[in-house]
């Protein structure tokens, strides 16, 4: 056996005399085997890439590049080419591989080609507007105002009131905003209702809706900025999704304002109406989506828009006081305060996303007040035929207002694909932001969801009854109304 062994391995040297040496020689011989092996290897099996990068070879520069909140890993592969310095010293191809972004996933590394940011974009919208209409006219039955007041200081004639609760109004737009994304509420990740005026505090607006149109296995929660409630939402849908947290999110906003509105005061009853509008977002990486955010928020001034009965400031005593419960609005601070807040967060927003006025295709703001809306957008420099406004028939819908707008804006053709659009608010809290974004390719629904709400024969004063008896004590000095 022993001579056998080194006929077969000692190629030509003379045998060990020993054990030992038997033994190291062994070990050469083992080491020689495997060594030559290598090269006989199959050519065309796939190699896994080396951890380190033989001596020998060209240093392979790896570079960290962050796009929202996702790594990604750039490896610029060495070639057989030359090399140049770098004004920084270090080596450079020079022609750029074909394959250099490479993109860690579940399953080890993914290669992309010419590799785009990871965004959100909206690919569904849907409205949901009660049927029931308050006009100028109802109002100068209800209090010292008249038409020509109302429109002079806010643009509005209109605003509708809903007979059913802000739940169902959001069900409905959510469910439009499905069909006209030509989606399955199953396949949705995530729900988030924007809302100040939930129909219970426990469970959540979401969560009911969740339910409702079946989207089993999704997340859902409520979120509370007032009239920024829009664009806090998307906010937080866009970071989820660029993150990769969430591929499908619906984001409602739905508000049913009149049960705080003590309509005998002129100075809250002329603004506030009802409504629900929700949008589908979902990831692209086609350069559209969400480009920037900008938010903001001042708690000091929190006191100028007020509802207390929806927290447990304003839980019921023996007395049911009707002041606890209507909202309270400081009209001119708000309007100050609006001005300012939305032109200087768009024109951040813009900044963040490296863009001018001279580049927004347009703005769709929260309709706050035709007033409020044309001071801001004036001082952004942005001409009124650029910026989106419904609120003449529809009023201030909080959190509702820009997801209605978006669906407003698209059904009169006002959006086009690839368009740059910024959404802009500011609400209780006081809250306040802007959106900057690219819009997608889809500008038609895929589909249409044709359910509507129940049918009502309510009037508006019959809808009003109740809320105008719970106020009345306020008014006790005033004449009765007409």
């Amino acid at each position: 056996m022993a001579m056998r062994w080194y006929q077969q391995s000692s190629h030509g040297t003379k045998p060990p005399t020993s054990e030992n040496q038997r033994l190291a020689a062994v070990d050469t011989a083992t080491t020689e085997k495997a060594r030559r092996s290598v090269s006989v290897r199959n050519p065309r099996r796939r190699r896994r890439p080396a951890l380190v990068a033989p001596r020998a070879t060209t240093p392979i520069v790896t570079a960290i590049a962050t796009s929202a909140s996702r790594a990604v890993k750039r490896d610029i592969c060495s070639t057989d080419k030359a090399t140049e310095p770098t004004a920084t010293g270090g080596p450079t191809p020079r022609r750029s591989p074909r394959w250099s972004t490479r993109l860690w996933g579940r399953r080890g590394w993914r290669g992309r080609k010419h590799s785009m940011p990871r965004r959100a974009v909206i690919t569904g919208w849907g409205r949901c507007v009660p049927p029931v209409t308050l006009s100028n006219a109802d109002l100068e039955r209800l209090a010292d105002t008249d038409d020509e007041w109302i429109v002079q200081r806010t643009g509005i004639r209109n605003r509708r009131l809903s007979h059913v609760e802000a739940t169902d109004l959001a069900e409905l737009a959510a469910r439009r905003a499905l069909a006209c994304a030509g989606m399955e509420a199953s396949d949705l990740d995530l729900i988030v209702v924007a809302t100040c005026t939930p129909e219970l505090l426990c469970p959540s607006t979401a969560a009911t809706v969740q339910d409702r149109i079946g989207a089993i296995g999704s997340a859902a929660f409520d979120l509370n900025a007032a009239c920024s409630g829009f664009v806090y939402g998307t906010s937080v849908v866009a970071g989820l999704i660029q993150a990769g947290f969430a591929e499908k999110v619906l984001l409602i906003g739905a508000e049913k304002l009149h049960f705080a509105m003590d309509y005998r005061d002129r100075s809250t009853s002329i603004l506030f109406g009802d409504g629900a509008g929700a949008a589908v977002f979902e990831p692209s990486e086609d350069g559209a989506g969400v480009l920037a955010v900008d938010l903001g928020a001042d708690g000091g001034k929190g006191s100028t828009m007020v509802i207390r009965s929806m927290g447990s400031q304003g839980e019921p005593g023996p007395t049911n006081d009707p002041e606890t419960f209507r909202l309270h609005f400081e009209g001119q601070a708000v309007f100050k305060m609006a001005v300012q807040s939305i032109s200087a967060s768009a024109r951040r927003v813009l900044e963040l996303a490296g863009l001018t006025a001279d580049d927004v295709d347009l703005v769709v703001p929260h309709q706050a007040n035709a007033r409020i809306i044309e001071s801001a957008t004036r001082r952004l420099g942005i001409e009124a035929d650029r910026v989106f406004m419904n609120i003449a028939e529809l009023g201030n819908t909080a959190a509702a207002s820009i997801p209605m707008a978006i669906s407003d804006a698209l059904d009169a053709g006002r959006v086009q694909p690839g368009d740059t659009i910024i959404l802009t608010a500011f609400g209780g809290g006081v809250t306040w932001g802007s959106i900057a974004l690219k819009w997608g390719d889809r500008t038609e629904p895929v589909g249409i969801h044709v359910g509507e709400l129940p049918d009502t024969d309510m009037t508006v004063f019959d809808l009003l009854r109740e809320n105008l008896d719970f106020y009345a004590p306020l008014h006790v000095d005033e004449p009765p109304i007409s």
